[in-house]
């Protein structure tokens, strides 16, 4: 029986935890025509593979992310992406604005919307 209550708080922790998670800061807006519900403050950057071990490179999204007022929180590697997530301090930014500067910066094989969720 203590398995079970033990679950069931996990469970209901983590529910609780994400749609927080969600609800806060998300936004509606149109992105290459179409609607999209996304996290305001967020967005993923996929690095150049081949400029990974480059500190120069490096810098230059450093420097490029902070001028954007932005912080890369967190880096991982799926199968042979790098992936950063950048979320932004100004109280101002918004990642649907910022995404084209990031894409047209050439720095970043892919820019992405931060859990982007299309509406029904």
């Amino acid at each position: 029986m203590k398995k079970t209550n033990v679950f069931i708080l996990l469970f209901l922790f983590l529910f609780i935890s994400l749609n927080n998670n969600f609800s806060q800061g998300t936004s509606i807006g149109y992105y290459d025509g179409e609607q999209r519900e996304y996290f305001k403050k967020k967005l993923k950057i996929y690095y150049i593979p081949e400029r990974i071990n480059d500190q120069t490179y490096i810098t230059d999204i450093n420097n490029f992310v902070a001028s954007k007022n932005g912080l890369i929180d967190s880096v991982y590697t799926v199968f042979s992406f790098t992936i950063g997530e950048v979320t932004f301090t100004s109280s101002e930014s918004d990642a649907l604005i910022l995404i084209d500067e990031f894409i047209q910066s050439n720095l970043f094989q892919h820019v992405r919307l931060r859990s982007e969720i299309r509406p029904n």
